[in-house]
């Protein structure tokens, strides 16, 4: 029996281009012969070999039945457009009298009234759940492409002068100024903390961060301070911290070396948002009404372009040239 299961499913693999053709009719001998066989099925391994030929049988009859042609119905229109008229008009399109192959008589006879379109919209509106969509009643306009012509250039017209070619500028590298740019500024507010903080004696006095940060005729240039302020805390050239009265200061710093420390140091980072009105309510509860320390563009240029108050977009009513004096509240 297993025997004659497995010849079975090698002559059905065997043959399967014939077998899936509409007109064979092999598959069906070979679910009869399955069919036989399976009527002295009583083990395991017997049915599942029966299963196996079933799979196939069943893949096949999907192959065969996928090419299958079901237009046997053709679609006439003057058979739709006369039920058409019928069931707007409740009566034949073509009168008894008249033969239903003369066209000319069909057009002449047919007078739809405007309320048969009516009642034929409310019979279809329930197959729509959507507007259907619009298509041109005998296809798209297919413009064909105007044929490129080519036209050789003579030697004369090779030869004559079209003046300079302009070049673009080519950037190698467009960061490069912009991180110059922020080294320098570090370096100077590095600078500017370590003359403000250590006397000549080489004594450290903490100063206080809003008031060396902030500018108060320029929110962008305090935002400017606070970020590369940031550099030197990351790098560990300054620290800040909260004195007795629990409000930040700064001082300068050695950085820290891992190597050269038996100690281990854990490192912060911190967001700080700063808005327009907290920079006005800082300026104001601080009582601060000049900056720090002056800007660099004003030290290195006092009398050039830059020296206007202009700095990376930002703008200063200011003028001082130098250092402002160190305030001291109580």
């Amino acid at each position: 029996l297993r025997h004659k299961y497995r010849t079975l499913i090698n002559e059905t693999q065997k043959n399967r281009l014939d077998l899936i053709r509409p007109e064979s009719k092999g598959l069906n001998d070979m679910l009869n012969k399955a069919n036989g066989l399976f009527k002295n099925v009583k083990m395991t391994r017997e049915a599942a070999l029966d299963s196996q030929f079933l799979v196939l049988a069943s893949t096949l009859g999907n192959q065969k039945a996928s090419q299958l042609h079901t237009d046997f119905v053709t679609f006439e229109p003057h058979v739709f457009a006369d039920k058409l008229v019928s069931f707007m008009t409740g009566r034949r399109s073509i009168p008894e009298d008249q033969d239903e192959d003369d066209d000319e008589g069909r057009r002449r006879a047919v007078r739809i009234p405007t309320a048969g379109w009516d009642k034929l919209g409310d019979d279809a509106r329930r197959y729509f759940n959507r507007a259907p969509a619009f298509h041109f009643l005998y296809g798209s306009f297919n413009r064909e492409a105007k044929a490129r012509e080519s036209r050789k250039l003579n030697r004369k017209d090779a030869n004559k002068s079209i003046g300079p070619k302009i070049v673009p500028k080519q950037v190698t590298n467009s960061d490069e100024n912009t991180r110059e740019v922020t080294t320098e500024e570090v370096e100077f507010i590095n600078k500017a903390l370590r003359t403000l903080t250590i006397d000549e004696d080489g004594n450290v006095d903490p100063i206080d961060y809003f008031e060396f940060v902030m500018d108060p005729a320029s929110f962008g240039r305090t935002v400017e301070n606070i970020f590369y302020l940031s550099f030197l805390v990351k790098d560990g050239h300054a620290r800040i911290y909260l004195n007795d009265d629990n409000l930040p200061v700064i001082e300068p710093a050695e950085p820290y070396v891992e190597a050269e420390s038996h100690d281990r140091v854990e490192q912060s980072q911190v967001v700080v948002s700063l808005t327009v009105n907290d920079w006005k309510r800082i300026k104001k509860e601080f009582q601060i009404s000049s900056r720090a320390f002056p800007r660099r563009v004003d030290v290195e240029k006092p009398d050039g372009p830059s020296g206007s108050g202009v700095q990376n977009g930002h703008t200063s009513s200011d003028d001082e040239d130098g250092p402002t004096p160190r305030r001291r509240r109580p």
